[in-house]
């Protein structure tokens, strides 16, 4: 993995210090220094004035995160590598069909919207930010509401 992350650093001339593997694949954090400069890139408009936790997510081919909402962090995604399906709903019931977003798509999702990243054919790459509803209380890996998980955590 650390060849992929030397790629991605490269590639957007940020620093990514750290991976950490997940059952779907993994996630790789962006260096405070190079916030900045991953922001410009994939959210320009969209976080000014905001106190982003930016990663990136790479989903494996076939593999998909679990069907989970938040609620203390909106989060954006943009598409940095494609096609990956994504599930949005407002209700605990999962949609029958998922929408294919290629490179370039953006999708925002709202504090307590139920969503669902899935890797396709092709290992899918995403920019992610948390924006967080509460600066006293922050939003951390504890404000995941896992309401289906093929992983069974």
């Amino acid at each position: 993995m650390a060849v992929r992350i030397e790629n991605l650093s490269g590639r957007y001339e940020i620093e990514l210090p750290t991976e950490k593997e997940k059952p779907w694949g993994y996630t790789i954090s962006i260096h405070p220094k190079s916030v900045p400069a991953f922001l410009t890139q994939f959210f320009p408009e969209k976080m000014l004035g905001k106190d982003p936790s930016p990663r990136f997510l790479v989903v494996n081919a076939h593999s998909r995160l679990s069907w989970q909402a938040h609620k203390r962090r909106a989060e954006f995604w943009y598409v940095v590598q494609g096609p990956v399906g994504v599930l949005l709903s407002n209700t605990d019931d999962q949609p029958p069909a998922f929408e294919t977003l290629h490179e370039g798509a953006t999708v925002r999702i709202e504090p307590n919207m139920r969503h669902r990243l899935i890797g396709l054919e092709q290992e899918g790459i995403v920019a992610e930010v948390w924006i967080h509803t509460d600066p006293n209380n922050p939003s951390d890996a504890n404000d995941i509401v896992r309401l289906a998980d093929d992983y069974l955590r």
